[in-house]
């Protein structure tokens, strides 16, 4: 299980370390942002999306409580994704200062993410693991 839950967790860091990177470049260099980078982006992104949806099948499987603390996660974490895809589109039509504001939103709520995360993770895994003790 604990495998299970590794491959869940990096996947996770994996789609938001892409959020993260694209909208780095609103920051710091909007000019790198065109239709190749965002392709690339949206590559990398479903990429991730397909391990990491697997291995959450895997978990609900394994540990169907761990599941569904994973699940608001996930939505959280599509949300941010769908949110940066329509920024990222937007500032390829139209590259004004509120296109470049929303990237830099985004970028802002993915530090957040990324700092709660990991104990966030951490505590379903330890509610994962007592479960099984207890079984």
């Amino acid at each position: 299980m604990r495998e299970n839950f590794s491959g869940v967790f990096a996947q996770f860091f994996i789609v938001v370390h892409a959020i993260e990177w694209i909208t780095w470049y609103g920051d710091n260099d909007p000019d790198a942002i065109d239709k190749n980078s965002i392709k690339s982006y949206e590559d990398e992104v479903h990429s991730a999306y397909r391990t990491l949806l697997g291995a959450m099948t895997l978990t609900a499987s394994l540990n169907l409580q761990a599941y569904e603390e994973m699940r608001p996660i996930l939505k959280n974490l599509y949300a941010l994704e769908a949110r940066t895809g329509k920024a990222l589109r937007n500032f390829v039509l139209r590259r004004s200062p509120s296109t470049i504001e929303e990237l830099h939103v985004c970028k802002a709520e993915t530090a957040k993410m990324l700092d709660t995360l990991p104990p966030e993770l951490s505590r379903i895994m330890a509610l994962a693991e007592h479960a099984n003790k207890r079984q």
